[in-house]
């Protein structure tokens, strides 16, 4: 009866392990929430950037109690 030869399981540690499908769970979950937070800093960014705000008028009424403070 002969054995089967199979292939050694991959090395999680290598820089090519994501394309093995052996990356840990754990970072693989870091990865994706730093990736969405960089992408949600960088729309942030664009937008505080790029974007002018409207000027516009504010009115506020002081009520007299609020004046001797």
């Amino acid at each position: 009866m002969a054995l089967a030869r199979t292939e050694p399981a991959p090395c999680i540690f290598s820089p090519f392990a994501f394309m093995t499908g052996a990356m840990p769970t754990i970072f693989r979950f870091v990865l994706v929430c730093a990736a969405l937070a960089g992408l949600g800093y960088g729309v942030l960014f664009a937008l505080a950037n790029w974007l002018e705000p409207a000027p516009r008028e504010v009115t506020v009424t002081v009520p007299p109690s609020q004046y001797a403070k």
